[in-house]
Formats: structure tokens, C-alpha cells, sequence
């Protein structure tokens, strides 16, 4: 389960903290943007998976951030197409995908992956880490709220 964490983890550090409504703007009209937002994203991830020292796992990180790169440039691409789309189901859905990928790359690949030995019979370990991701998601909910949206 700690790899289901620690791919979370990432993802709402990358998607959530390291990015103000400011920065989601410049993302979807400049390319170096997205590319830092894809690189953090990944960067995260590889640092908490470092302690397993498993090639397998960095593979995976690198996979889930290129598929994040993916949905996320078809969630810019539809926006532009169709500026009626209500943005906040779309962003909805495309946490939603981002989840599941998550989700399913950690059910396929690494379901099985042994804890590093420094994280044996620390289980408070787990229940920190989700706590944590709950705190971040609903501290950029609230925080979010107070940002002004950027015109188009």
C-alpha cells in the first residue's frame, strides 16, 4: 500500500501544491509550463521511490508522467476547442483519470513491491501519509477559492 501512497502523494504535490490558478494559466498557453509541471510531477515521485531502489518503480513514475502529460494536453486541447465545457466538471474528470491511472499502474506493477526495509513495522508511516494527502487536497481547495481567475 505504500506505493499506492507515495504515487498519490506525488501527484497531489505536483498538481495541487506546486500549482496556483497563475501558474494552471501560463501552463496552457506556454509549453515550458507544462513541460516543469510534467518534470515536477515526476521528480516527486522519483525522490519518494528512491528508498526502494527498484527500477521497476522508476519506470512506473516515468510512465504515469508521461500519462499525465497526456490527459492533461487533451484537457487543454478540448478547453480550446470547446470553451463552453464547464471547467470545473472537466477538471473533475481529469483528476478522476489521473487517479485511476495511478490507481491501475500501482495495481498492475506494483501491488507486490516489498516496503523498503526502513519502513518495516512503522504502519504510522501509512496513516501519516494519507492523513497528509487529505490535508494538502482540502488546504488548495480552500486556498484555491480565495485565487482570482486568470482572464483568457
Amino acid at each position: 500500500m505504500l506505493s499506492l501512497y507515495l504515487l498519490l502523494f506525488s501527484h497531489v504535490c505536483a498538481d495541487y501544491l506546486c500549482q496556483s490558478k497563475r501558474f494552471v494559466y501560463r501552463k496552457r498557453k506556454n509549453n515550458s509550463y507544462f513541460l516543469f509541471h510534467i518534470f515536477l510531477l515526476w521528480f516527486f515521485a522519483f525522490l519518494l521511490f528512491l528508498p526502494y531502489r527498484s527500477g521497476k518503480a522508476i519506470a512506473v513514475v516515468t510512465v504515469l508522467a508521461i500519462s499525465h502529460l497526456a490527459v492533461d494536453k487533451s484537457k487543454i486541447r478540448l478547453q480550446k476547442r470547446r470553451p463552453e465545457i464547464n471547467k470545473k466538471m472537466l477538471n473533475v474528470i481529469d483528476q478522476c483519470l489521473h487517479f485511476l491511472l495511478i490507481f491501475l499502474a500501482w495495481r498492475v506493477f506494483l501491488f507486490n513491491l516489498p516496503l523498503p526495509s526502513f519502513f518495516s513495522g512503522h504502519p504510522r508511516i501509512l496513516n501519516s501519509l494519507s492523513v497528509l494527502i487529505v490535508i494538502l487536497i482540502i488546504y488548495k481547495a480552500i486556498t484555491g477559492l480565495s485565487e482570482k481567475e486568470e482572464s483568457k
